[in-house]
């Protein structure tokens, strides 16, 4: 099994760039797992919609139309990322860990992408296993949204 680790970052007020969390990607030669982990508050949309100190928390002005985005989404809760005071919606397999002011997002994060990090290969291996286990047309590559980009060959 092989794994790819990607961190994601978020630009702050200030325009400085801040981690908030990592997308893994797995592959054990039979099929790709894909787990997305981010360092913040986990939010359901009842907090939002019935907290007005939570909306002017995340800048929401019409709940409305939060609402509308958060359903047509299909998101499974809300993060609030403290570090850079904005938010997200979650899929239904994303992992909020805990924000605390005491720990850096950095090692919040290295608690969870450690086992992975002993699998973790590089970028050209990584496609290299992608290309091993999937046929090159097949549109499973994608879906996993790997990072894998197919050509396409014209015959004329």
């Amino acid at each position: 099994m092989v794994s790819k680790i990607d961190y994601v970052y978020e630009m702050d007020k200030s325009n400085e760039a801040q981690l908030i969390g990592a997308k893994v990607a797995t592959i054990d030669g039979y099929a790709v797992k894909s787990f997305e982990y981010y360092v913040g508050l986990s939010l359901n949309i009842n907090d939002v919609i019935n907290n007005t100190s939570i909306q002017e928390k995340l800048g929401v002005r019409n709940i409305a139309s939060f609402e509308r985005n958060y359903y047509a989404a299909n998101a499974a809760g809300i993060v609030y990322f403290p570090q850079t005071g904005s938010y997200g919606f979650l899929g239904k397999s994303d992992t909020v860990i805990d924000y605390s002011e005491d720990k850096s997002v950095e090692e919040s994060l290295d608690i969870v992408v450690a086992p992975f990090r002993e699998m973790e290969v590089s970028s050209e291996e990584f496609k290299e296993q992608i290309e091993n286990t999937f046929e090159l047309d097949d549109p499973m590559v994608e879906f996993y949204d790997l990072p894998y980009t197919r050509t396409r060959i014209s015959t004329k």
